[in-house]
């Protein structure tokens, strides 16, 4: 599935790259709820081939290898919505209301914040109206649908003039209104409209790739239209140049690098602050001061009471002396291990703080967990769901795997304004396989076969792959204050190379 249609579902685990798959899932708090509590668990089934165990996979391994992204959810209007002057959650419409106000600081960084968040409102858009368009382009009746994408695409041409035209405005009125040291202000508006140019190119490029694959209608008439609206947008992308092929190789790393700092720049308006903490060290200093004082009385107590049954330096003293150390340390020791284990299952691994983006507001907690899971101790259905949808009946017998089991559980203790742009949190999940294939073996090896006619022997080289099974289990409330569950399985097909591909098994 082509990328630009992934990156708009939710739920679903994709590939970042090679080495990395996604996950990116929505939390909607609800409106009657002061605290709105999800839990998000993972079971990843790894084959014993792989040697991937406790041993050779630590804790830490893990948390280096995933990355959380938590921000708000981009707010969802049509072109029509954002163009609508009687809007007032249009950024456009409230970046004129706050143009006719006093300059000031407070202002300024209002209209900066508006902009930004119009780039973020512009680029999802855009994505929805293409995405609606390959849809039709992509369907079975799209000989009798060509009439209605017609008028999909002179919509989508007309509503983007509107756009561009009432956008240029902005331009003016700034430095109409705020000309004194209007300059700064200026950047962030040629930022985010370079951004929102780039975003237009970008996805009428990928829905056009998609137009000219359906060799079997004529669609000339609306290839040009999305040409021209292309062609309109390119002068506007300073990082793009019209023949790649001509630029040396400092000049094409800068096309995606600008890229990427322009896309930092707007997501700003919607990442949340987040502050991660381990309570390992504080737990691990208190178990151990504790281990050691238990320790240490035990090893005083005998120690009075050989003082009283052997003589002082007598040869059996020391030697007892010895002893008791020996059992002090070892008692120790162990009192800390069990005592880790024990604790451990009380306290999460990692906790996030999430707050606001000028952290004034703090909106609750994501905490994480993370071990080596006893098949013994997994689920009737995480097995169930283990078990579904073999490609082969020998897969039905027992396989030798291990079981990464990782946990979050979030609680949102601030749910916002319900009826404002920004409530819907998104909770970016990355995890990264890189460490998983060391010990793979190569991604294609040597088979021979005999032909049955000529009796040669034909030489073949196959691919080899791995199959890493992820259970994901969902546990929210609903608007009912009813506990939901849902169980989506996926699995990853894996070679020495990396993610070759990922199937959502339904």
């Amino acid at each position: 599935m082509d990328k630009f249609i992934r990156e708009l579902e939710s739920g679903d685990i994709h590939i970042r790259d090679k080495w990395q798959f996604e996950l990116k899932s929505e939390l909607f708090p609800l409106p009657d709820s002061k605290k709105n509590f999800y839990t998000q668990e993972f079971f990843i089934f790894i084959p014993s081939s792989l040697r991937i165990n406790s041993e050779t996979y630590s804790k830490e391994d893990f948390f280096r290898d995933q990355t959380n992204f938590i921000r708000y959810k981009t707010p969802v209007f049509n072109f029509s919505e954002l163009n609508d002057k009687t809007n007032t959650r249009s950024p456009l419409v409230r970046i004129r209301k706050l143009l006719d106000l006093k300059d000031c600081d407070k202002n300024r960084k209002e209209v900066e914040y508006e902009l930004k968040l119009l780039g973020n409102i512009v680029r999802s858009s855009i994505r929805l109206s293409m995405l609606s368009m390959t849809k039709v382009v992509q369907s079975d009746e799209l000989k009798d649908s060509v009439e209605q994408l017609r008028k999909k695409v002179d919509l989508i041409q007309k509503e983007l003039k509107e756009f561009h035209d009432s956008f240029k405005e902005l331009e003016k009125s700034i430095k109409l209104k705020w000309s004194d040291d209007s300059e700064s202000l200026i950047r962030h508006y040629l930022y985010v409209d370079e951004f929102i140019s780039n975003s237009i190119y970008y996805y009428s490029i990928e829905f056009l790739k998609f137009l000219r694959e359906r060799k079997d209608i004529d669609l000339d008439d609306i290839d040009e239209k999305i040409c021209r609206m292309i062609i309109s947008e390119f002068h506007n992308v300073k990082f793009l140049f019209p023949n790649m092929d001509t630029l040396v190789d400092e000049k094409k790393e800068f096309i995606f690098y600008r890229a990427g700092l322009l896309n930092k720049f707007v997501l700003d308006a919607l990442l949340l602050y987040t502050s991660r903490k381990s309570p390992d060290s504080k737990i691990k200093h208190f178990i151990g001061s504790f281990a050691a004082g238990i320790a240490m009385l035990f090893y005083f107590v005998l120690f009075l009471w050989q003082g009283q049954v052997f003589l002082i330096n007598s040869q059996a003293f020391i030697l007892t002396t010895i002893v008791l150390y020996i059992l002090k340390d070892r008692i120790k020791e162990g009192l800390k291990t069990f005592s880790y284990e024990f604790a451990f299952k009380w306290f999460p691994d990692f906790k996030t703080e999430i707050r606001s983006p000028d952290q004034g507001r703090y909106l609750g907690t994501l905490n994480e967990n993370f071990f080596f899971l006893d098949p013994k101790k997994v689920s009737k259905e995480i097995i169930e769901a283990r078990n579904k949808q073999y490609h082969e009946t020998i897969e039905d017998f027992q396989r030798p795997e291990s079981i990464l089991y990782h946990k979050k559980a979030i609680i949102m203790e601030d749910r916002g304004d319900i009826i404002s742009r920004r409530h819907v949190i998104n909770l970016i999940f990355r995890f990264n396989i890189f460490k998983f294939l060391s010990k793979a073996d190569d991604s294609y090896q040597l088979y021979m076969n005999l032909d049955e006619v000529t009796h040669k022997i034909r030489f073949s080289n196959l691919p080899k792959v791995y199959h890493i099974n992820i259970i994901m289990q969902n546990s929210f409330l609903d608007s009912e204050n009813v506990r939901v569950t849902e169980i989506n399985k996926f699995r990853l097909i894996v070679d020495k190379d990396g993610i070759k591909r990922v199937e959502h098994v339904k």
